[in-house]
């Protein structure tokens, strides 16, 4: 399913299955970004926090 279509079934739902699978197809993504920024995990859990948020 296109991350367009799960983002619309958690806006318009509240569907947290949808939700789930953007945040596990994007989890890789933010860390790699702050490895490549510093490389400090707790860095890391702050900005995935700030993802999510």
């Amino acid at each position: 399913m296109r991350e367009q279509d799960l983002l619309r079934k958690y806006a318009e739902n509240g569907d947290q299955l949808a939700f789930r699978q953007l945040v596990d197809r994007r989890t890789g993504l933010v860390y790699a970004s702050t490895l490549r920024s510093g490389g400090k995990t707790r860095r890391y859990a702050h900005l995935l926090s700030r993802f999510l948020i």
